[in-house]
């Protein structure tokens, strides 16, 4: 039961979620007047030992709209760089009813990321890191701590690198030896890429830009 459910209908995917790390998505079946009733392909009793009976039981829970199974559905996409440089996505929640990788572009062939960290608390980036290495890394920001909630919290936006190239070969090398991405961040963060020979036939190109983590940063 929920204070309102104006707005709500069938099929929508809602986060359930209590304190400070246990959450669920689950498919909204209906709804009457305060009730949620949930049901469907993407509704189920327990995730990994959670179970949603238990949600709100000692704990006040709440309920966040992400979208609908139908129409404007939720996105939470795995993003990479597969074989012969293109960029492929995966459906994590696999909404579409397949665990398929889709080709969504050509042509890309490194894809690297640093996240802007507020260390001090003042709302504005004081440092970027790597997020391959602890405590930045992805086990780490997932492990449940208070640390890693923290660190968590702290990470105001992500600065990302793609370095891409064309598919058709020139007759002579007109690529350097080496492309660099980030390199105004200094030699830790720096992230290098060594063309073949093979590869100094094509014509290269780096683009980095920053995307600001907006829930982050309208947080009180």
């Amino acid at each position: 039961r929920v204070a309102a459910t104006i707005g709500q209908r069938a099929g929508d995917v809602m986060m359930v979620f209590q304190g400070s790390g246990t959450c669920m998505l689950q498919q909204l079946a209906s709804v009457s007047g305060q009730q949620m009733n949930f049901g469907g392909t993407y509704a189920t009793s327990a995730i990994n030992g959670v179970r949603l009976e238990d949600m709100g039981l000692t704990t006040s829970a709440w309920v966040t709209p992400l979208g609908n199974v139908n129409a404007n559905r939720p996105m939470f996409q795995l993003l990479g760089v597969g074989p012969d440089a293109t960029l492929v996505a995966h459906d994590m929640l696999q909404l579409d009813g397949t665990d398929t990788v889709v080709a969504i572009a050509d042509g890309v062939a490194d894809l690297r990321a640093r996240y802007g960290v507020d260390s001090d608390g003042d709302g504005r980036i004081d440092t970027w890191v790597d997020p391959s290495t602890a405590p930045w890394d992805a086990a780490s920001l997932l492990s449940g701590t208070a640390a890693a909630q923290t660190n968590m919290g702290s990470i105001l936006a992500v600065r990302l690198g793609v370095i891409i190239r064309t598919s058709t070969p020139e007759r002579d090398p007109v690529a350097p030896g080496s492309i660099v991405l980030f390199g105004d961040l200094g030699s830790t963060l720096t992230a290098t890429r060594t063309l073949s020979t093979a590869e100094r036939q094509m014509r290269w190109r780096s683009i980095e830009f920053t995307v600001p983590l907006r829930n982050v940063i309208l947080k009180p």
